[in-house]
């Protein structure tokens, strides 16, 4: 396995495909990848879409363990204001919000806790790499 440190918290990690192995059954990562669908989809249009202004939000990217969003929150506060300036329903926010994030007490087990979100960086920048999709109409 080879190793990059590109800043202070992000590494590109490469592996050898020749002696790489993994243990994980079909069947586990199947049901891994199915609930990281269904949680995806419960957290957003079940939580996001209720209580979020989603003018001011974009899905800039995501897999089965992270996402990405764009937030166009409040121009005179920092960065790190998370969606506390795209919330346009207060009471359904304050209500919901302990299903999905960490208390506000901060405690290790409900923040790794499982089904749970966290917040691991804040940044102000973000470059995203996409596939470009042609379409090629062929006239016969």
């Amino acid at each position: 396995m080879d190793d990059q440190k590109l800043a202070d918290d992000v590494y590109a990690v490469q592996m050898n495909p020749e002696t790489c192995a993994c243990k994980t059954s079909l069947q586990v990562a199947y049901f891994v990848l199915d609930n990281a669908k269904y949680q995806y989809l419960n957290f957003i249009y079940n939580f996001m879409y209720m209580c979020l202004d989603m003018d001011k939000l974009h899905f800039v990217e995501g897999d089965t363990d992270s996402a990405y969003w764009a937030v166009s929150g409040d121009i005179n506060a920092e960065h790190k204001q998370q969606f506390n300036s795209v919330i346009k329903d207060k009471q359904f926010y304050d209500e919901n919000a302990k299903y999905f994030f960490p208390t506000i007490e901060g405690d290790l087990f409900d923040e790794k806790k499982i089904l749970g979100l966290a917040i691991e960086r804040e940044r102000t920048e973000m470059v995203a790499l996409q596939f470009v999709l042609q379409h090629v109409a062929l006239l016969s």
